[in-house]
Parts: C-alpha cells; sequence; structure tokens
C-alpha cells in the first residue's frame, strides 16, 4: 500500500489537568502499538525528538503517570481507525551524535490499572456475567482519582459472558487476593465446559476500548479517564463468508518466534484444588459437592435456549433438560416431557456414596476387631474392639512391662506358613486366601527344630523363629514370603493374639493363655484389660436417615451393655467388667479378613496380590498418601481415576459421630437415653512398629449426630501403662513415663476410637466406679437430673461418614496411548469436585488439540481487531491436515487474532513504513 497513512500523537499533562499537546510532529518512530487483550496489556513504544531538551526540561515536560493518546489512520475508508489511549511508565532519555537528543516512551493500556488492585471475594453458584461485573464493580470503588474508571462490565451489550439464569459456578476468589485483571482472565476462561457443569461451552475473550457509544458518549465519558471492557466470544462470531482474508503476507514465522505447531502438549491432566476439599475415599467429596450444588442452580427463565443436560430451579423443584435442546419460546418445565424433575437421590444421592467404609460393612469391621470367629464368647471374653492400650512399653520405677499383638497363632507341632495359608479360618487374614503381606503377625507356639519352610532355624539377624512373635516384611505366599522375628519370647512378655481375642503370656518355657508366674495369676481378667466385647455392631441409618436409596444403613452401631450394683457400683459378671464404654476399631489393610465379612483382604484399602504395582500394597496407612493408591496402584496413569483422585497428604480424620448413653430401672424394657453432657472420646493411632499417638475430643450432647475432625497435628505420642492388676496400682500413681519412640505416621496400622470416661487419668482401663470408670458410676442424669437404682446400662456409638481429609485432586484419566502429564493445575480457590474436574477436562481437551500459531507479517491495516476470527491464506505453509478449507485450489486456515503488533518506522511522507504483525491462533474448536 502507500503513504496514505497518517498518525496523531496527543500528549495528556497528569499534573496540569490533562492539558493537552499534539506531539505528533516531534515522533521519530513507533517500534511498537498493539492491539491485544486477554490476559495480555496493550503496551506501545515512541520515539521523540527532544533537541534542545524538549519534553525533558522544556514544555511539554512529559513525566510518569501523563497519558498518550495514539490515532492511526491506514487510510482504507472501510475500516476503523486505532485510537488508544496510553500510560507512561517508564522514560529513556539517549543522545548521540548520529541521532541527537531523544526521549523514549514505554507506555502501557490503561487496563494495566486493573493489575495494581487486588479483588477477593467467594462467589458461590454464581454467573460468570455477575463476577465479572462485580470485578468491575471492586476495582471502581477501590481506584483513585487520577486512575481511569471501568465501564461495559454492567452492561449485557459490552460484558456478553452467560449470566446466572444460563449458567453458575464456583469462584472461590476469597482464599487469597490476585489483581482485578487476573480474576477477569480466570472468570474468561472457565466457560469451556458443558452448561450443566457451570460452563458455556464456548471460549471468551476480553479487550479494552475507547468509550465512544451510544451507551457512553465522549462527552460524558472522557476517554483519558475511562476504559470500556468488551467481553466477546473468542471470534467475535464472525460468520465464514464475513472473515477478512489474508492473502498478501509479507512473511510468515521469521526471526524469533514462538510460533508453529505444537505437538499435542497433555494427554492427562490432574489438577490441584482446595487444601481441605478432597477426601479418601474420594466420593465422599463427590457426595459433598454434589451436595452444596442442588440447592444453588439458576431459577428457568423464558429467554433462554437451554441445551440438554442443563438444570434450573422451577418453583422449588430442579430440573434438568433431557433428549432436545429449548426453543423459544419455550413452555414451562411444568409442561415440558423433556425437563424431569430431579430429587436430590435421583441428582446425585444414588451415585455417590458419602461412606464407603461403613456403609453395610457392619461385618467387615467385625473382622477388624477381636476374635471375630466368636472362638471365646463362652468364656470372659468374645467378639469385640481392643483399645490403645494392646500395645504397652511401661518402664517406670520398679516396673517393666511390655505388651504387643498378633494376627494369628500359630499352634502346629512343626510350624510353617503354610499350615496359616491351609487352614480354612486363618487363611481368612489373607489376600486371596494365600498371600501374606507386610506386616502380618504370626506368635509362633512351638519350637521349630522339626520345621521346614520360611520358619526354619533364624531369621537374617540371627534370631531363633521358635517360639517368637514374627512378622512378615516381604509378600507372598508360603513358600517365598519374607519373614524376621519381630520379638524373640521373654519371660512375661504379653501378646495379645487378636484372632482368638484373648492375651497369651510367655512363662519362660511355654505360650499359654492364663496362669500363673512368680506367684502372681495372669489372665484375662488382668493381662485383657485391652480387650472388649461387645453386645452387637450393625448397620442403622445414618445422618440421611432414608433419603437416598444408595445410601441407606451407612452407619455403623456398636452397642455395649452391662449392669452396675447399684450399692458398689461393680459390674455383675467377668465380662462386664471389659464392657463399662464404647470401642471401635479401624485395622489396616481394609477389610482386614473375610471371615464375617464377604470383601477380599484389602480390596477397600491394601491393593492386591495381581494387577497392581505394587503386591499388597499399601498395607498400612501412609499420611503422605502419595506414593500409592488405596488400590495398590503407583502413578497418576493408572486404569482407575478414583486411585489416582485419593493422592494427597493427609491432614485430618473425620467423621460424624453419635453417642446414646442409656439406663434402665428393670432387667428388661426400654432403655432411657441419659441427658450426660460432655463424653470423652479418644482416638488413638498405633503404627507398624508398635507407636501410639492419641488425640481427645468431646462429645456435648447425648444421642446427637455432630460432625468431628481430628487434625493430624494435634496428635501426640502416648504410651501405655502397667493394666490395673493389682490393688496397690489403683491407689499409688506410678511414675511419670519418659516418651521417646515417635508415631510412624507412614506406617499407621489401626485406628482406634474409644470412651475416655473408661480410663484413669494415666489411661489404664477400670473395670468398675470404685477404681474410676464414669460409666460405672451408681449414678446417671436422665432428664437432668441425677437418677440412682438404674442398674442397667447400654451404650451405643454411631459412626458415619468417616474419610480422611486431603487436597482435592483430579484426574482426567488415563490414556494408554501416550501418557503426557503437563504440569499439575493449581486451583486452591476451587473446592468443588466437579468444578475442578471440569477445569481439568477443559484444559486437557486444549492440551490435546495441536495448538497451531503463525505469525503473519503485512502492510499496515485496520480491518482486523483483536479476538477477530481471519483467513489466512497460503499455497505453502498449509498442509491439507490443518487447512479449514480452500479457496481457489489455495489452502487456508482460520485464526483468531490473540495479538496484534503495529510499527511505524520511517516519517509520515516516506513509504513502507507502517507494518503490521499478526499472531493468529487456530480457535479450539
Amino acid at each position: 500500500m502507500t503513504s496514505q497513512w497518517s498518525y496523531t500523537i496527543t500528549h495528556y499533562d497528569e499534573s496540569s489537568s490533562w492539558s493537552s499537546t499534539d506531539i505528533t510532529s516531534e515522533i521519530n518512530s513507533m517500534p511498537l502499538v498493539t492491539d491485544t487483550g486477554t490476559g495480555d496489556v496493550n503496551s506501545a513504544r515512541i520515539i521523540l525528538s527532544a533537541n534542545n531538551g524538549k519534553f525533558i526540561k522544556t514544555s511539554p515536560v512529559i513525566d510518569q503517570y501523563d497519558r498518550i493518546r495514539i490515532q492511526i489512520d491506514d487510510g482504507d475508508s472501510t475500516t476503523t481507525n486505532y485510537d488508544k489511549y496510553f500510560e507512561v511508565i517508564k522514560i529513556l532519555p539517549s543522545e548521540s551524535k548520529s541521532e541527537g537528543t531523544r526521549l523514549e516512551l514505554f507506555l502501557m493500556g490503561l487496563e494495566y490499572h486493573l493489575q495494581k488492585i487486588n479483588y477477593i471475594k467467594p462467589h458461590f453458584f454464581e454467573g460468570a456475567y455477575e463476577v465479572m461485573e462485580d470485578i468491575g464493580n471492586q476495582y471502581n470503588d477501590s481506584h483513585g482519582t487520577q486512575q481511569p474508571t471501568l465501564l461495559g462490565h454492567d452492561s449485557t451489550t459490552y460484558n456478553e459472558l452467560p449470566n446466572k439464569y444460563f449458567q453458575r459456578n464456583n469462584y472461590d476468589y476469597g482464599s487469597n487476593e490476585l489483581p482485578c485483571y487476573d480474576r477477569m482472565n480466570e472468570v474468561a476462561d472457565s466457560l469451556a465446559m458443558a452448561v450443566s457443569d457451570g460452563g458455556a461451552l464456548d471460549f471468551y475473550d476480553f479487550k479494552f476500548v475507547v468509550p465512544n457509544t451510544t451507551s457512553y458518549p465522549i462527552v460524558t465519558y472522557d476517554p483519558k479517564t475511562h476504559m470500556m471492557l468488551k467481553v466477546f466470544s473468542s471470534g467475535n462470531n464472525i460468520a465464514g463468508g464475513s472473515q477478512k482474508i489474508i492473502s498478501d503476507s509479507t512473511s510468515v514465522n521469521v526471526g524469533e518466534t514462538d510460533s508453529g505447531i505444537d505437538n499435542e502438549t497433555g494427554t492427562n491432566v490432574l489438577a490441584w484444588g482446595a487444601a481441605e476439599a478432597g477426601s479418601l475415599p474420594i466420593a465422599f467429596s463427590q457426595f459433598a459437592s454434589a451436595e452444596i450444588r442442588y440447592p444453588l442452580y439458576p431459577e428457568w427463565s423464558v429467554s433462554i435456549e437451554y441445551k440438554i443436560g442443563s438444570k434450573v430451579q422451577y418453583l422449588g423443584t430442579l430440573y434438568k433438560r433431557i433428549d432436545t435442546d429449548v426453543v423459544l419460546p419455550p413452555p414451562l418445565p411444568t409442561a415440558d416431557s423433556d425437563w424431569v424433575s430431579q430429587t436430590r437421590d435421583q441428582d446425585y444421592g444414588s451415585s455417590y456414596q458419602y461412606s464407603q467404609w461403613t456403609d453395610n460393612l457392619n461385618d467387615e469391621w467385625k473382622d477388624s476387631g477381636t476374635d471375630p470367629d466368636d472362638i471365646n464368647s463362652s468364656g470372659e471374653l468374645g467378639p469385640g474392639f481392643n483399645d490403645g492400650n494392646m500395645v504397652i512399653w511401661d518402664t517406670g520405677e520398679g516396673v517393666n512391662w511390655f505388651r504387643t499383638w498378633a494376627d494369628v497363632r500359630e499352634t502346629n507341632a512343626t510350624p510353617n506358613p503354610s499350615n496359616i495359608s491351609s487352614n480354612a479360618t486363618l487363611k481368612k487374614y489373607l489376600y486371596n486366601d494365600d498371600t501374606f503381606y507386610r506386616g502380618f503377625r504370626v506368635l509362633i507356639e512351638n519350637a521349630v527344630s522339626g520345621s521346614s519352610g520360611k520358619w526354619q532355624g533364624t531369621d537374617k539377624n540371627g534370631k531363633s523363629f521358635s517360639k517368637a512373635l514374627v512378622e512378615c516384611i516381604t509378600p507372598g505366599t508360603a513358600a517365598t514370603a519374607e519373614w524376621v522375628v519381630k520379638y524373640s519370647a521373654e519371660t512375661n512378655l504379653s501378646c495379645i493374639v487378636r484372632h482368638d481375642g484373648i492375651p497369651f503370656r510367655y512363662t519362660g518355657s511355654a505360650w499359654t493363655a492364663s496362669g500363673t508366674i512368680g506367684g502372681v495369676t495372669y489372665g484375662a481378667n488382668t493381662d485383657g484389660d485391652c480387650l472388649h466385647p461387645y453386645d452387637s455392631l450393625t448397620n442403622e441409618e445414618g445422618i440421611y436417615e432414608d433419603e437416598f436409596t444408595v445410601n441407606t444403613d451407612t452407619a455403623l452401631k456398636v452397642s455395649y451393655t452391662w449392669q452396675i450394683n447399684a450399692l458398689t457400683g461393680i459390674p455383675a459378671n467377668a465380662t462386664q467388667n471389659h464392657k463399662l464404654g464404647a470401642w471401635l476399631n479401624f485395622t489396616f489393610p481394609f477389610p482386614h479378613a473375610e471371615i464375617n465379612g464377604s470383601i477380599d483382604v484389602g480390596f477397600l484399602y491394601g491393593g492386591g496380590v495381581s494387577a497392581r504395582d505394587a503386591v499388597c500394597e499399601p498395607a498400612t496407612l501412609d499420611i503422605e498418601n502419595m506414593h500409592i493408591s488405596p488400590q495398590g496402584y503407583r502413578g497418576f496413569n493408572n486404569p482407575d481415576i478414583l486411585n489416582t483422585e485419593c493422592f494427597g497428604q493427609i491432614s485430618s480424620i473425620d467423621f460424624w459421630l453419635k453417642l446414646d448413653y442409656q439406663a434402665r430401672f428393670l432387667s428388661s424394657g426400654d432403655y432411657t437415653s441419659s441427658t450426660e453432657p460432655n463424653i470423652g472420646i479418644t482416638c488413638l493411632v498405633i503404627d507398624q512398629s508398635d507407636n501410639v499417638a492419641k488425640q481427645d475430643f468431646i462429645v456435648p450432647f447425648n444421642n446427637q449426630w455432630l460432625p468431628y475432625k481430628l487434625p493430624i497435628s494435634n496428635f501426640q505420642t502416648y504410651r501405655g501403662r502397667k493394666p490395673k492388676d493389682s490393688l496397690i496400682d489403683t491407689f499409688v500413681p506410678p511414675k511419670e513415663l519418659t516418651i521417646n519412640n515417635q508415631i510412624e505416621w507412614r506406617n499407621i496400622k489401626q485406628i482406634i476410637l474409644q470412651t475416655t470416661g473408661s480410663y484413669d487419668s494415666f489411661g489404664r482401663y477400670c473395670d468398675s466406679g470404685p477404681t474410676g470408670n464414669f460409666f460405672g458410676n451408681q449414678q446417671i442424669l436422665l432428664s437432668g437430673f441425677p437418677a440412682i437404682g438404674f442398674e442397667y446400662r447400654k451404650l451405643d456409638m454411631y459412626i458415619d461418614a468417616f474419610h480422611f481429609t486431603k487436597p482435592l485432586l483430579v484426574s482426567t484419566g488415563q490414556d494408554t496411548s501416550k501418557d503426557i502429564e503437563s504440569d499439575f493445575l493449581e486451583k486452591p480457590e476451587v473446592y468443588d469436585y466437579f468444578q475442578l474436574k471440569n477445569i481439568a477436562e477443559a484444559e486437557r481437551q486444549k492440551r490435546e488439540f495441536r495448538h497451531v500459531e503463525f505469525e503473519v507479517n503485512t502492510t499496515g491495516k485496520f480491518d482486523i481487531e483483536f479476538g477477530d476470527y481471519f483467513k489466512f491464506k497460503h499455497a505453502r505453509l498449509i498442509s491439507d491436515g490443518l487447512r479449514t478449507g480452500t479457496d481457489g485450489g489455495v489452502n487456508y486456515i482460520e485464526l483468531v487474532a490473540k495479538r496484534i503488533e503495529y510499527s511505524i518506522t520511517k516519517p509520515v511522507d516516506g513509504k513502507g513504513g507502517f507494518l503490521r504483525k499478526i499472531l493468529g491462533v487456530r480457535r479450539f474448536v
């Protein structure tokens, strides 16, 4: 083109009420003037002649915060001329013999002020339009008198984002501050997902222009002090027949450029969300997110063409659109069969099981306890749960008392692991009925002198397997598993065999369940203080009662009953001595056995024997929770998405809990719930090395569901004390213990809940009222008043929604062809599982869509603006695989102008000094 183009440059002095000066004649060149938006602020560089110190020392002096208006006319009456206002950001004076005195100005578009004011506010289930509007309002409320006022953000003419009647999403911008400009960018970038998931199935751009419209006339809205936002669908909805065609480029992709045709950059996208919005198992997070979403869907609007899958509220009922899109004018949802009402159960309750580890799993929890096969119910003990004193190491003055545990007991005269894997009952503790796992413990009762197999002689440390407590260290079958001696047989060593549900002691020559050593009698009544047989363990309606068809009987209920002598506070019999309180065990792997339950060992947490990345792992809970998933997968490209999404450091143990402490006067009839307040509960964790930690909390009200969160950081190391097996221990407190061993949070074997009031201040179980057990008190509060004579007691402990809290993590799923894992998205403000899932999915689609970018150089012209569709036509550079179509037999590709740079490098009357560079990007479809 010829030099018909022209330009005008005007300076506005901020210190002199924006007085103006035309400085066009002093322009040497304009190396850069941009037309851009959506994450990129406009910028410009102009070089002025500053002879004799003009603009530096003599009027008009150009200084910080002054504004520059750049107007360029390309000489074509059919195009819209360039007109933008900038602010001076940097001034560079220079002088040389060849060029004289010059002043270079670095300029930024007025919208850069949006980067200087922060925005912080959470929006829950709000429309994108409303959020963008509020960001603009916040900026206007905060900006100073010398900063530009924003326009257009509160007008549907210029802010074309979908409003709350079309889509809603969560924008949790309340947790951290970010500049208004960045928040605008996040909103515009959040709409690619489906409408039903808070998106608009579209991509949006935004830019800032001079307010010169009917709505914002220059007379009222001075463009020096105002800027107008325009938000629009990327491509500006320019139809194919109206798109400008560039076929006369002077060069393409030359020099240093990031343009080109990239490979796909991600097939497996993962995203981190809010720090405490995730859960293990993940279904709790899914349910919780859906629970929040349900009442917040937008109200039905008569003016919106809803798409299939859209959800709206109408007259208090949620409706989901099926089969067809809405055609205007629409009938009411109640009169349109393609609007289907959705109850909470239909919408999400039948899809997500919020308490996967308790829901109808009472038998599996029985297998987490002691004596699950009911071996000893005819004796003092029976099926029940152990407390945290299953492990004791008491080294107080005059005391050296140690107790530990084993899973099962090997009684064969020739001990061999195969005796366990071939036993019809004991093999139910093994993976696949034949594979031992890391941490599995066996009490070997006999010498191994005549044995064959893995327990012959000594372990790798030279310790004899004879009569030892041994532990599996390498998973495998009876023939392949590796073992070490955990504890050698020592006189007076006490061991709880959990399968038998009774204690054993080593006498110096043999393991026995009862007897006398050194004149001291031992048995279930002394060493069994940590064992607590229950009356029943059942599933009951949980916190949602019968509202959901899938989430029914989600709560566990464990019941303990006893009779207290009204005069002495002593329980009625030896078994009841163990039952004054309530206890629950959750043991890893889970399920821990398949005796009562029907689910394989480790299926819910613990991996499997085959088709996993590790054999029978994780056999213990690792609080870091990043190494291996609950079902044994490593990495982020495994076949089970939900296992991948279970990763993330555990921050707390969470559950809903209810205690119902009851009493009755007669031996039969109904119990009456007490009004005892503030009942204490202790949660203990035991690791594979027999370290214990605990945390106490209070249940403030009887017979009422409440949620509880136990932060991992609040657990404290705990060392159990020698049981109350002699009268003197009741009155003389033992010497304070020195606590050295720290809990191994990577190796948790068991989680225990127990009533704090069942123990004395030293943590020792009390078997009656006189010895200090709260539940042995003769009095009990009924209807707020102390009652006497109610000897028959019952304590029901309910637990529901049992899970661990962790950061929210989502995955787009396994790719078996090419696992290209892009950098994890970091969205700490997103707590909604489904929102984060769709952010990740939208990102995956973009990363799988090959990024095609052309840097097209032409002579200067303003027929294409930022965000416009255009056709780039070239006979040699566009392959058949990339082309959008052909024109006259020549391939072309449709691109969106993402950045346009103009430069003027010669005087106005020169030739060919006005150039344009368009960065065109293929639009994601």
